[in-house]
């Protein structure tokens, strides 16, 4: 049992849309249970209500592929975790892709399991529960008319933001609807790594046809996740170019999904960057104040629990950086909140949240921000609006623009207005020199300096 848990957990930390699980199985015991089920024994009722309802279905379905069988997973509260009141609660799934067991009246009509829009669909993933605002709405919306049709004019639809910005909810969200209107669509869902073991496996077997035929011929709707790792990878990205041609000359739909930089500097070959450029490309930016707010009130109403406006305004305040952070810092207040009976309040939330690396994502001005940037630099403020293209003045305008979109509230349009620069410049420079820091230790060490030196004026 401590091998297939060790197994499932290493499996979690390899999975970017479910590493936040590891955190929730620290403390729990795998145990077999009758008929050859699998308990996982909880400290708490916390834990159990949300690892079972929040997780469940991926936790079954983990733990039966490790085992290499369907298994019935089942919740409980552990005895030897000191909490004997709570010991009744208890919570079982069925065994991983089954469906819960009708109740007698109904047998006859749920004779048939009912079928899941594609392989791989995560229930949680619907356009109903995305929250949209001036960071995620031209997406949302582009991906709304997708799913209304299997041919639409946006053909591939490109969706390409940084990590934990919803990316995947909405690629899933447009299966799910494409299903919904048409359940006999042959949608598929896959991510590029997957695409990559599936094609080498096929390579060995010496069955390359089968594999062409499950990607071309039995495929209505093909989504491609995490479309980022195919850089590098010559071989696949020609596959994939043939796949894409083969599809969309079909008028078969198209959709791919990743965190790439704009084009021309993401390490595609030019035939597949072409091919993946050509249809609508749109971009999901971190989300605002307003809507990590509407995010946060989103997790209250889908999790039942009472919590103030004040206290979750100031988890906004605090967690400036992406969706996933912002479910972390949730789960974070339910477990303040549900073990501590402490009272949640915007003081509470500051003292929790605010530590030394959310110091840096405390709001100030935005012109207090490009006076320390010039001031470092050794330039004039006024010259970061010039028309200026010249690495001294272009370098520090971009170190500006990328400190006011992280500090402030401000929106894009704000900051350019004070650079002397449209939307489109402004999301240019952003990425420009988050590439920068990606691949320069010594511009990413730069940045975090004088980010450091501003705070320390906050």
């Amino acid at each position: 049992m401590e091998t297939l848990l060790l197994k499932v957990r290493q499996r979690i930390q390899s999975l970017e849309e479910s590493r936040h699980l590891e955190y929730w199985l620290q403390d729990v015991v795998l145990a077999e249970g009758a008929q050859g089920s699998l308990t996982l024994k909880c400290p708490n009722a916390f834990s159990v209500q949300w690892l079972s309802g929040k997780h469940g279905e991926a936790l079954s379905s983990l733990f039966s592929q490790e085992a290499g069988r369907d298994l019935r997973l089942t919740f409980q509260i552990d005895p030897a975790s000191g909490t004997p009141e709570d010991s009744d609660t208890t919570a079982v799934l069925p065994p991983s892709g089954a469906c819960p067991a009708p109740e007698p009246e109904a047998a006859a009509e749920a004779a048939l399991p009912p079928r899941k829009p594609f392989p791989g669909w995560n229930s949680r993933f619907c356009f109903s529960n995305f929250v949209t605002g001036r960071s995620n709405g031209f997406a949302w919306s582009a991906a709304r008319e997708v799913s209304r049709r299997p041919q639409s004019p946006y053909n591939p639809l490109l969706i390409h933001a940084s990590t934990g910005l919803g990316k995947t909810h909405l690629g899933q969200a447009i299966g799910l609807g494409l299903f919904e209107a048409n359940a006999d669509l042959r949608i598929l869902w896959n991510t590029a790594e997957t695409f990559l073991t599936e094609m080498i496996r096929h390579i060995q077997d010496k069955d390359v046809p089968s594999f062409k035929t499950r990607y071309r011929d039995t495929c209505d709707v093909l989504i491609l996740d995490d479309l980022q790792f195919v850089k590098g990878k010559t071989g696949l990205q020609a596959e994939l170019c043939h796949t894409l041609d083969v599809l969309m000359n079909r008028g078969k739909q198209v959709v791919l999904i990743g965190n790439l930089p704009e084009r021309g500097k993401n390490g595609l070959d030019e035939n597949l960057e072409s091919r993946i450029f050509s249809g609508l490309a749109v971009t999901m930016e971190p989300p605002e104040y307003e809507t990590r707010l509407a995010i946060l009130n989103q997790f209250v109403r889908d999790c039942g629990l009472a919590v103030s406006q004040e206290a979750l305004a100031a988890v906004a305040r605090c967690v400036r950086s992406h969706v996933r952070d912002l479910e972390g810092a949730f789960k974070r207040l339910m477990a303040l909140q549900t073990l501590t009976r402490e009272a949640i309040d915007p003081e509470t939330v500051e003292r929790h949240f605010l530590d030394p690396t959310s110091l840096a994502q405390r709001p100030t001005d935005q012109k207090k921000i490009r006076n320390h940037v010039a001031k470092y630099f050794g330039i004039q403020p006024e010259k970061l609006a010039s028309r200026s293209r010249k690495r001294e003045v272009h370098y520090p305008r971009q170190v500006g623009m990328y400190l006011a979109r992280k500090h402030t509230h401000a929106s894009l349009e704000s900051i350019g207005r004070l650079y002397g620069r449209g939307h489109a410049s402004v999301l240019n420079a952003l990425r420009s020199l988050e590439t920068k820091m990606a691949s320069n230790t010594r511009v990413a060490r730069e940045v975090r300096f004088i980010e450091e030196k501003l705070l320390e004026t906050v």
